[in-house]
């Protein structure tokens, strides 16, 4: 009975949703030589003509165009001939987000090397999702836990890509999981909830859209 009161107590205190920006990487290290005529990097322009921190996203690719990881220290940024100080990080198989907090980045100038190659970048508008088009769908059920899929799709039904992992705000008492990316346009959570009937509306906040109540889900006690 005590145990049953201390797991109620961490519910009701903890109905949030995961860390936006924190991905982790949940396929495997595969290394390998990647090809800069197939690998590049994109920056994600949010609108705004001022902020706080720059982020890039790398993709690289390997002679016969499939997704290759690199080791960290062989991913560097550089600004006017110098090595600009940045975050990398390991989003998924081949796929990499850099974050530089320089302001006022001259984006010609910027000069991206991976294994000592010179990639190609450029501007990607973010595209912003639509709630008719766009999907959260439960895909795997067990006892008091719950696999989450999301889909973000435009207007126009077609996959969109995120500079930063979305947000999922949830009505009810439970405690997701860190949202992971699974392809384009892709990412999972897991939920977990205490044992009484409930119902939940899970809502997204993504590349500054909010989609609300996405998903209606209801545990009954059986």
């Amino acid at each position: 009975m005590k145990l049953f009161w201390i797991f109620s107590l961490l519910f009701l205190v903890s109905c949030a949703s995961g860390p936006s920006r924190n991905i982790a990487s949940v396929s495997p290290v595969i290394l390998g030589d990647i090809d800069q005529s197939h690998s590049l990097v994109k920056l994600f322009s949010m609108g705004q003509e001022q902020q706080d921190f720059q982020l890039f996203y790398l993709e690289l690719h390997g002679d016969k165009k499939q997704l290759v990881d690199v080791a960290l220290e062989e991913i560097q940024v550089h600004y006017n001939g110098q090595i600009l100080e940045a975050k990398i990080k390991r989003l998924n198989q081949g796929r990499y987000e850099i974050e530089t907090r320089k302001k006022n980045l001259k984006f010609k100038k910027l000069v991206f090397l991976v294994q000592k190659k010179q990639l190609k970048h450029h501007l990607v508008n973010v595209a912003k999702p639509v709630k008719l088009q766009s999907k959260l769908q439960v895909i795997h059920d067990t006892e008091y836990e719950a696999t989450l899929e999301l889909t973000l799709r435009n207007k126009k039904g077609q996959l969109i890509e995120s500079p930063s992992a979305p947000e999922v705000i949830i009505e009810g008492n439970a405690m997701l999981s860190e949202i992971t990316p699974v392809s384009k346009g892709v990412w999972t959570f897991k939920m977990s909830y205490s044992d009484y009937n409930q119902i939940f509306y899970f809502s997204v906040r993504a590349n500054g859209v909010y989609l609300e109540r996405l998903l209606r889900y209801q545990h009954i006690e059986k």
